[in-house]
């Protein structure tokens, strides 16, 4: 229990963290190239087949050890 906010329901259903207010999520195609030097899918970067770029490794490693730290207290 180590979230930052907690809630508690007695109520049965479906609940789901979700704002349908129209906002979408989409790749930049140019910054994509600029950034990793040649043009890649967005599923190819996140899903890690593509090799992160120089100025990305301490972002990577910090969020790497972040989450082995969190598996690590299950």
């Amino acid at each position: 229990m180590n979230a930052e906010l907690l809630t508690y329901s007695r109520s049965k259903g479906l609940f789901a963290g979700v704002d349908l207010d129209g906002t979408s999520v989409s790749q930049n195609k140019e910054d994509t190239q600029v950034f990793f030097g040649a043009p890649h899918r967005f599923e190819s970067v996140l899903k890690g087949n593509v090799a992160v770029p120089e100025g990305a490794v301490p972002f990577v490693r910090t969020v790497a050890r972040y989450f082995v730290e969190s598996k690590n207290r299950k």
